[in-house]
């Protein structure tokens, strides 16, 4: 007849650890993600940085270009690749 699974511990614990990774990773990039439009701030008064306001202006915006364009990608993939898959290549 039916017998019951019997759990692995091995797998058990490395599920536990994928998803304590995975939601540790993904808001240390969420919540760094602006950290450059923050910073130029004060890079902007440091006498060592040789930027002006407009090429840290242009760093930002074609990150965040980018940042927007992933988001878009990633979106229209999910349903073809999987969420596992969106969240691995997230995180690298």
């Amino acid at each position: 007849m039916n017998q019951p699974l019997q759990k692995n511990k091995m797998c058990e614990y490395r599920r536990y650890r994928i998803f304590g990774i995975t939601w540790l990773g993904y808001p240390g990039f969420y919540l760094t993600r602006s950290s450059f439009s923050v910073a130029k701030i004060a890079l902007g008064k440091h006498p060592d940085i040789r930027m002006s306001s407009e090429q840290m202006g242009l760093i930002d915006v074609l990150y965040l270009t980018a940042y927007a364009i992933g988001q878009f990608v990633w979106s229209m993939l999910r349903n073809k690749v999987g969420t596992r898959i969106i969240v691995l290549f997230g995180l690298l």
